[in-house]
């Protein structure tokens, strides 16, 4: 890139950054932990639905004689294969259609939140409600009249759900807070707060779009129900409203320390160690400002170490990494590996590339999974849910095999990348951009994955021309390099 064009590019972010700032309020989110109970409400088909974290399943019907609840793809967040339900609204004692979900205790600490679209600002129309006896509840009457845990807490003043647009809504109590032991956010900001209190309860179904008695539907729609069972923070809120909680279920490490011991997260909190003779370098698979791998010289004892635990990895996930294959040999050479009792691997061998997952033998790949002397990027996905090929394997973007098995829970407490968790067998060439899903990532988000890598962010001058509507067509971007 010739110095004219550095400057140019540099006057487009400066007068970019200098527009946008006046409007610009800076918040501190902080994800929040995982949530005992949550529904992305992303099947996109069929009555039945999944929990993506906690226990049971959820359903949807009508007491009407009208259509069940609608999936729909307008939704607040966008990411691949991102859906949303879309309910009828009925009037007062009127039947509607609903959708229930698994109830989990709700105590006198907790939180919970939602995305809600309202067409028509009608009353009185149910967002949610819960069992008789164990009642939390948000509808529509002159405001949004709150229920929790069977008590009546009050209606916010104000417009806490606007027609016509998606908003967030949070819920957090906790009785021991002596003058606000309920708080309401509305996209992520506190909205009001109130100070009643409250005793524990078990729901047996928490109602989506509706009131118990599935009457008094939600004209609108509503998205990622969470549940958690301590008070969120405001950051963690704020945190909510700008991302999906299907964010919280990934471990990743973007390796790009340019040096030191020392792995970072970039998701989750759980560091990684460099042992032997492991280095950083700038021979990577994509092409963004800072990246780094790290390179593995085939010596017993090199590795890199990532703690997992307490994380588990359960019967649907995903594995993504990226692989600089530097030997032709038939030598076995370990890519990953997970602990004892635990192991989920890909080692190679002299039929292939052997492949484990939550300690079960899956089968062997085929040599070409991996070429030599070029970056290749790999992704395993797992789905005990389906009724075949639940465990798949892509390169670069493109399915290359399926498994028909099903497997276990188990909680490795580290991974091994570059070696076997014997600390032998070691790999030679380079790893990048190491990751863990709880869930399973869909054909577009590993086409995504290959093509944009963990950061996803495009070069930045490229994103000032972007946005200062100019074409970024000639600039001749190229983020995939090989050595």
């Amino acid at each position: 890139m010739n110095n004219a064009r550095v400057s140019a590019c540099g006057l487009l972010f400066v007068a970019a950054v200098l527009a946008w700032l006046p409007l610009t309020v800076w918040a501190s989110p902080i994800a929040p932990p995982m949530p005992s109970s949550s529904w992305l409400l992303d099947q996109g088909s069929g009555t039945t639905f999944w929990p993506w974290t906690g226990p049971g399943s959820g359903t949807m019907g009508s007491n009407s004689g009208s259509a069940t609840p609608q999936w729909s793809s307008d939704v607040p967040l966008a990411y691949p294969g991102n859906n949303s339900l879309s309910f009828t609204g009925t009037g007062m004692n009127v039947p509607s259609n609903w959708a229930t979900v698994t109830g989990v205790p709700s105590g006198t600490v907790g939180s919970l939140s939602l995305w809600v679209y309202d067409n028509d600002g009608l009353s009185p129309h149910y967002v949610m409600d819960a069992s008789s006896g164990a009642r939390t509840l948000m509808y529509r009457t002159s405001g949004i009249s709150t229920y929790l845990n069977n008590t009546s807490i009050g209606t916010p003043a104000g417009n806490l759900i606007p027609v016509g647009e998606w908003t967030h809504v949070a819920l957090v109590w906790d009785s021991a807070d002596p003058v606000a032991k309920q708080k309401i956010y509305k996209n992520g900001a506190l909205f009001q707060t109130f100070n009643v209190s409250v005793s524990a309860v078990s729901p047996a179904e928490v109602f989506l779009g509706s009131r118990m008695s599935k009457t008094e539907g939600w004209s609108g729609k509503i998205d990622e129900y969470a549940h958690w069972d301590v008070a969120l923070s405001a950051d963690q809120v704020a945190w909510l409203a700008q991302n999906s909680v299907r964010s919280l279920g990934s471990r990743a490490w973007l390796m790009d320390e340019p040096s030191g011991a020392t792995i970072s997260p970039t998701t989750g909190t759980l560091t990684g160690t460099l042992f032997g003779n492991v280095t950083r370098s700038t021979n990577v698979p994509l092409g963004y400002g800072g990246n780094h791998s790290l390179w593995f010289t085939g010596t017993a004892g090199d590795r890199a170490v990532v703690d997992f635990a307490p994380q588990s990895m359960g019967g649907r996930g995903s594995l993504s990494i990226w692989a600089y294959r530097d030997f032709t040999d038939s030598t076995a050479r370990y890519l990953f590996d997970a602990s004892g009792g635990a192991r989920t691997l890909l080692y190679h061998t002299t039929a292939g590339w052997s492949l484990y997952l939550n300690n079960q033998s899956i089968g062997t790949i085929d040599e070409s999974l991996i070429p030599n002397n070029e970056w290749t990027h790999l992704v395993l996905t797992w789905d005990n849910l389906l009724g075949d090929d639940q465990i798949k394997v892509f390169q670069n973007g493109t399915l290359f095999q399926t498994f028909d098995r099903t497997v276990s829970s188990v909680t490795p407490a580290q991974f091994w990348l570059g070696s076997r968790y014997s600390n032998n067998e070691a790999w030679r060439g380079g790893i990048d951009e190491f990751s863990v899903y709880d869930y399973p990532l869909s054909y577009a988000e590993v086409m995504e994955l290959f093509e944009e890598g963990l950061t996803g962010v495009p070069e930045p001058c490229t994103a000032v021309l972007l946005a200062l509507g100019a074409s970024a067509s000639g600039l001749g971007l190229r983020r995939r390099m090989r050595r």
